[in-house]
């Protein structure tokens, strides 16, 4: 269950991230504390 749990919500995480804020995504990626301080 903890497998099940950590991957379903893992996955559907990171999808949302992406789709939600993909360019924050990489801007942090990178290295960028500007979205960090803004947000």
């Amino acid at each position: 269950m903890r497998l099940f749990n950590e991957e379903g919500g893992g996955r559907g995480l990171k999808a949302g991230s992406d789709r939600l804020g993909g360019r924050v995504k990489t801007k942090h990626q990178l290295g960028t504390p500007i979205d960090l301080g803004a947000s």
